[in-house]
């Protein structure tokens, strides 16, 4: 099951420093990078996970016009916060970068630079002139977080330059506004696409691809690179020092940047992203992110040909709450703070609830309800068939696993194969096979060798989502590293603790109680 050792980098999306993380932005690319990270680890391959926020984002800035601050004081505040959310799901990012900090700060500036100077020299860019929407009263364009109006292809209301309903990216000047504002005729650099790529090899779906596909021709194969923005990195090419580099179009210079740290942790001479690296390169972003990140991406990977695009991109579909789209502006949300250290919620049991929900093919509702439901479930058939059934562990194993468990077990183990790879990530469908392991758990007497070798194939499979509790019974069966499929039938080291170090309360009335205040909006459909 492990074969050739290989060299993993995941990336998953960089968050804006506006604000923390709610459950939503936990459940789609951060979770889906770490489990599948720990999973390639679990078969003896190495996989490094790199992040950060983006700083430079024009929702940055407005968050820090409302709070009456700096954009580089609220950055830095919601960046720590954001990197302790993180770590409280159990994230684990090998780094997660500040753009703002004096120990990124250059190098971030230097790739954009170089890669900008790059695309000119090599004519992977064109100019273009339109039409900007201005502000007299405030002295400035309303692009990104100040642009509001409707969605020119589903007409949905939207802001800044995605929409988060149909996925579209567009033009400032393609908004549907009410009109009576200014417009100003303004010029800036447009990146070239590449033509007829394949993606769904690289693991994006055909509505996906589709939604790309369309995208490039309605934008003539354009994607932005500059735009008109007082926060943002300058583009020093501007004579008039009116533009600033648009922090999407450059997302994969940022990236880069996370290919030449990666080559620094993993002790290689060369990029992650160099063309001839052999590290696999792996992207984690949600829908509302699929069309800048696809066209940096490929894009600068055309215009750069000594780096190559990432081998695989995980895309997920929306969490919805209780019906409607999480949401910090109106408090319809779950924040990771509140679950955790608020309410005292186990990390793992959220992860495993999040992972168990489709968001592969559609978008996933988390219903408040159900979850309260499910959690309470867990944490009671945790304490009967893992706490207390280890107890009644015999001393010794004798006996090696019975045929007809290593052939459910091998079951088990190709499910999690099948679909815990990039070109076909469906963790939904990996808990609904490790539920019937768990099943399986009522036919085995505790008091025997069988009961030792189903808690170890259960340590490996859960690992990849509830980390904490894998590692845990792993280590309490005698096995000082993390589990990994080589070590399944290798003897332990230590002796059996029979004593798990688990704190699990299930959700109380209170809660529920609490929970029933949150914020409700139907949707409109």
């Amino acid at each position: 099951m492990t074969g050739h050792k290989k060299n993993y980098l995941l990336i998953p999306s960089v968050p804006t420093p506006n604000g923390r993380l709610h459950l939503g932005h936990i459940g789609g690319p951060f979770l889906s990078a770490d489990i599948l990270a720990r999973y390639f680890r679990l078969c003896g391959h190495c996989a490094w996970i790199i992040s950060g926020t983006d700083s430079y984002e024009s929702y940055a800035a407005g968050k820090a016009e409302e709070e009456h601050l700096s954009p580089e004081v609220t950055c830095h505040h919601y960046h720590a916060l954001i990197a302790q959310d993180l770590e409280q799901m159990n994230i684990q990012c090998d780094e997660f970068i500040n753009p703002l900090d004096k120990k990124w700060n250059a190098s971030y500036q230097e790739w954009h630079e170089q890669i900008v100077q790059q695309l000119l020299d090599n004519n992977a860019t064109t100019r273009l002139k339109e039409n900007m929407l201005w502000d007299e009263t405030n002295q400035r364009y309303l692009t990104g977080y100040w642009l509001q109006g409707n969605c020119p292809i589903c007409y949905e209301r939207t802001a800044s330059y995605f929409c988060e309903n149909c996925g579209a990216h567009f033009r400032p000047e393609e908004i549907i506004h009410e009109g009576g504002l200014e417009q100003k005729e303004v010029e800036n650099i447009f990146l070239q696409l590449p033509r007829d790529v394949d993606l769904i090899s690289k693991g994006i779906n055909q509505n996906i691809q589709a939604l790309f596909q369309t995208y490039q021709v309605l934008q003539n194969h354009r994607f932005r690179l500059t735009t008109q923005c007082d926060w943002g990195l300058a583009d020093k090419t501007d004579p008039n020092h009116s533009r600033t580099l648009f922090s999407y179009g450059f997302v994969f210079a940022y990236f880069l940047m996370f290919g030449e740290i990666a080559a620094k942790i993993m002790g290689i001479n060369k990029n992650a992203f160099a063309v001839d690296s052999d590290v696999i390169t792996i992207s984690s972003f949600g829908i509302d992110n699929a069309l800048p990140f696809l066209s940096s991406a490929l894009g600068i990977s055309s215009g750069c040909p000594q780096y190559k695009s990432f081998d695989y991109y995980l895309m997920n579909y929306f969490y919805y709450l209780d019906g409607s789209k999480f949401s910090t502006s109106r408090q319809h949300m779950i924040g990771v703070d509140e679950a955790i250290n608020q309410k005292g919620l186990s990390s793992d049991i959220i992860r495993l609830y999040l992972a168990s929900i489709d968001v592969r093919n559609q978008t996933g509702n988390f219903v408040m309800d159900d979850f309260i439901q499910y959690y309470n479930k867990i944490v009671d058939w945790l304490e009967q068939r893992v706490i207390q059934g280890i107890q009644n562990l015999p001393e010794r194993v004798i006996n090696s696993c019975t045929q007809s468990l290593q052939h459910q077990l091998f079951e088990l183990f190709t499910t999690q194969e099948h679909v815990l790879q990039p070109t076909q990530f469906l963790p939904h469908i990996g808990v609904q096979s490790l539920n019937d392991w768990m099943v399986l758990n009522q036919s085995i007497d505790p008091c025997t060798d069988d009961y030792f070798w189903w808690l170890k194939g259960f340590s490996m499979v859960i690992y990849p989502y509830m980390p904490e509790l894998g590692e845990t019974i792993w280590h309490a069966l005698g096995y000082e590293q993390l589990p990994t499929y080589a070590d399944f039938f290798v003897k332990p080291t230590q002796s059996l603790q029979k004593q798990l170090q688990l704190t699990l309360k299930p959700i109380t009335q209170e809660f529920e109680a609490q929970a029933e205040g949150i914020c409700y909006e139907q949707n409109k459909s």
